[in-house]
């Protein structure tokens, strides 16, 4: 097991810099459940948009590392500027897992939706893993209304909101490096 979660914390280096020891060992819990779940050898071949793996050439880990990094740099302006308290384990805490559910919600070699991701779209099955571990609300909170395709509810926290805009800044950015035009809205066959 301990191989498993020192596993987790290479991938993810910045879960390191999460004070309180309870919600780091948290956080890398929650990762763990869903690469079991996930059926996947590995968490690093997970795609950043599975359905568009091919054309984005991201995986979710650098996507996730590159969010946690650009989240404290914002936070850490907001502080110094704003003179606003950011709780940094808070915004640590849901950069690395705002897509944890990318891993159970795709087919890692098709990229299709699995069962499960046919039924809870993105954000409600990291909602649901952080809930399992008891992480804190503000924290599900931030996983959970990071998506503004996805989500039902607007940020309502300070982390959150710095989330929301930073994972889409940073998926943008990429895109627009790479001149790749591609669609995050999931289209459900129906039988109608």
């Amino acid at each position: 097991m301990e191989e498993k979660q020192n596993y987790v914390k290479t991938l993810f280096p910045r879960i390191k810099d999460i004070r309180d020891e309870d919600l780091r060992n948290k956080v890398v819990n929650v990762w763990l459940k869903a690469w079991e779940m996930s059926g996947c050898d590995k968490i690093e071949t997970s795609s950043a948009w599975p359905p568009e793996k091919t054309k984005i050439q991201l995986s979710n880990v650098e996507h996730t590392n590159q969010v946690v990094e650009c989240a404290i740099g914002v936070a850490t302006i907001v502080e110094r500027t704003q003179q606003i308290n950011i709780n940094m384990d808070y915004l640590i805490a849901a950069a690395v897992l705002h897509d944890v559910d990318k891993i159970i919600q795709f087919h890692g070699e098709t990229g299709q939706l699995t069962s499960l991701g046919q039924l809870f779209g993105h954000t409600s099955l990291g909602i649901s893993l952080a809930l399992e571990q008891a992480l804190p609300l503000e924290i599900v909170h931030a996983i959970g209304t990071h998506s503004p395709i996805y989500s039902k509810n607007s940020p309502k926290t300070h982390e959150a909101l710095i989330l929301f805009h930073v994972d889409k800044m940073m998926m943008q950015n990429w895109l627009m490096s790479r001149r790749v035009d591609i669609s995050f809205k999931i289209h459900l066959d129906s039988n109608e």
